[in-house]
């Protein structure tokens, strides 16, 4: 079966649900057939609303989970692709305005670009998020020899 008839069937049978919910629930005071099938209608659609509303949120916050792990240098030089992980630990505890180039050359290696620059860029590699095809990179800009400052962007 392919997505599409998945997404569908399961649309289906949440609208159908909603309809016997509600039925059971509003339906069953209302005397009057047109004014209970009325009632019954309206109240499947908001309630389906609303289970499409929390599924879809909760897709997106599945999608854009990722784990945090706490910085280590040996980890941070052998696993480029996984550095987005340890990046939030870094900048809170670690990496400081003001330290000295070889500071962070000794905590973080090389520039992966021209170690001469007063930006020194590291690949943290894709973070895990919806539509997310880009590695993020962690800025380090220097000025007279100086963390200036930091910020993480996408290439």
């Amino acid at each position: 079966m392919s997505i599409v008839a998945t997404i569908v069937v399961l649309a289906c049978a949440v609208l159908y649900g909603s309809y016997v919910l509600a039925n059971r629930v509003i339906g069953r005071r209302i005397h009057r057939k047109r004014n209970r099938v009325l009632v019954n209608l309206l109240g499947a659609l908001f309630v389906s609303f609303v289970v499409y509303v929390a599924g879809i949120g909760l897709f997106v916050a599945v999608m854009s989970y990722y784990p945090h792990r706490s910085f280590d240098a040996r980890s941070w030089a052998t696993n480029p692709d996984d550095r987005y992980m340890m990046v939030d630990d870094l900048e809170d505890k670690y990496l400081r305005i003001g330290e000295s180039q070889e500071q962070v050359r000794s905590l973080l290696g090389s520039d992966e670009n021209n170690p001469a620059d007063d930006e020194w860029s590291y690949t943290l590699g894709i973070r895990p998020e919806l539509f997310n095809i880009d590695p993020d990179v962690l800025v380090v800009t220097f000025h007279n020899d100086r963390v200036s400052g930091i910020h993480t962007t996408r290439r």
